[in-house]
């Protein structure tokens, strides 16, 4: 290689190293939508470097997670304040300012492994293609064979979007279930009682059974599964950083928002249990939702050790 070609060589990383550092901060940004990610998918399969770009700018973003930024939290489903904002900005020009220094060329590593923290999501793409968005507090590990593309989910929920490859099959392991690829798009959870697989767009084949778009295959314990057809925007509204509730029992909306806030909601009233709650709500902000209880319901909380504590109003409050 001539000096003029490794300098253009060079120049080409850099480039796409810097639009990786902008992805980056515009995936884990309020404008997320599914204009932006069909556009990133696109910017991915341009050029084999920008996908190789991407991974290494999201490895020092997760380092950057080890320091704390004047309490800004470093990734949330929604960034409400211009402050974030502002910080995200300056995170781009920072990854991108930073890459010579910290970004050294080297082969994917076999066997690893991929977490997020409580109230983070994290966007994995794969060097096949694929990409995998982890939910909060969730965990997969992804090995390569010869034979077989393996992805194991450890531990919560993962939207899968499948580089299709027939000669190579892309399979994710959930507990005692496999889920295998056809061209795909599509949702697992899974936690030691329960095993959800929903299918957004293409084909998969859950063990023996072949689901359908828009199908949902639930597991739990030892019962026969359930099929059913929930709304799709319902199932993925974790990526945009909210819980959508229909009528639903507070205790399992309680359950479901603790999975983003380490600032845990207690019920500790039978009567505020019996609740069942509807709407949009933010995820990684269990002190505003509890206000909203508050407000709609006449909830009562205090906080405690770290911990909302959800009580009926008193009769002496009326």
């Amino acid at each position: 290689m001539t000096n003029v070609d490794a300098k253009h060589s060079r120049d080409a990383r850099r480039a796409a190293r810097a639009e990786a550092a902008a992805w980056v901060v515009r995936l884990h940004g309020p404008e997320r939508s599914p204009e932006l990610e069909a556009g990133f998918r696109q910017w991915l399969a341009a050029d084999p470097e920008h996908a190789r770009q991407f991974e290494r700018v999201t490895d020092v973003w997760d380092a950057g997670a080890r320091v704390s930024i004047s309490g800004v939290p470093r990734v949330r489903g929604v960034w409400r304040s211009p402050a974030t904002r502002g910080w995200a900005i300056a995170a781009a020009m920072a990854l991108a300012c930073l890459g010579v220094a910290w970004f050294a060329p080297g082969p994917f590593r076999l066997g690893t492994i991929y977490r997020s923290r409580v109230g983070e999501l994290r966007l994995v793409q794969l060097k096949d293609g694929s990409s995998i968005s982890l939910d909060s507090d969730s965990e997969i590990r992804v090995e390569y064979s010869d034979t077989e593309r393996r992805v194991r989910l450890d531990r919560g929920q993962a939207y899968f979007a499948v580089e299709h490859n027939p000669g190579w099959p892309f399979v994710v392991v959930a507990g005692r279930h496999q889920i295998t690829d056809i061209g795909t798009v599509f949702v697992v959870r899974y936690d030691p009682a329960l095993t959800v697989v929903t299918l957004i767009k293409g084909r998969i084949a859950v063990s023996s059974r072949i689901l359908a778009v828009g199908q949902r295959l639930t597991f739990t314990g030892d019962r026969p599964p359930t099929l059913d057809q929930p709304r799709l925007d319902e199932v993925t509204a974790w990526e945009r950083g909210e819980v959508m509730l229909d009528d639903t029992a507070l205790t399992r909306a309680v359950a479901e928002l603790n999975r983003y806030d380490s600032a845990a909601l207690v019920i500790a009233d039978p009567r505020v249990a019996r609740l069942r709650v509807s709407g949009i709500y933010h995820t990684g902000n269990n002190r505003e939702f509890a206000l909203l209880l508050q407000k709609l319901y006449g909830v009562q909380f205090s906080e405690q050790g770290g911990r909302i504590v959800l009580s009926a109003r008193s009769t002496s409050d009326h």
